[in-house]
């Protein structure tokens, strides 16, 4: 008889291999270590919005950051993410303007930014 345990075991490794939830878990870890990866300068003024086919998507609250982000800091920042996640593979960034609110003080708030949950 099977092992209860070592297939249900094999059925979570299958289920964590499935493409969207892999991709779900990337985004995941890269939020989690943005700030170490960009500066806490650079990830108070930022969001990570998706992470789709390779292309990390982020989302820049001021146009001359974003310009130096895209124009001058790519490169590092694609450097960082493949020395942190060798496996995720992010092969691009693409920076967008955007702006969002400060959350009001409160249960949750954490001080972070609004909008979707890093």
């Amino acid at each position: 008889m099977p092992d209860p345990a070592r297939r249900m075991g094999d059925l979570i490794s299958e289920f964590m291999k499935e493409p969207a939830i892999a991709s779900w878990m990337a985004l995941r870890d890269v939020r989690e270590r943005w700030v170490e990866l960009a500066g806490a300068v650079v990830a108070s003024h930022t969001r990570i919005l998706t992470l789709e086919r390779g292309v990390l998507k982020i989302e820049v609250d001021s146009s001359p950051l974003l310009a130096e982000l895209a124009t001058f800091r790519r490169d590092e920042l694609l450097r960082k993410l493949a020395e942190a996640f060798p496996a995720k593979r992010v092969r691009d960034l693409k920076f967008v303007a955007g702006s969002w609110k400060t959350q009001p003080p409160g249960p949750g708030a954490g001080g972070k930014r609004g909008g979707p949950a890093r």
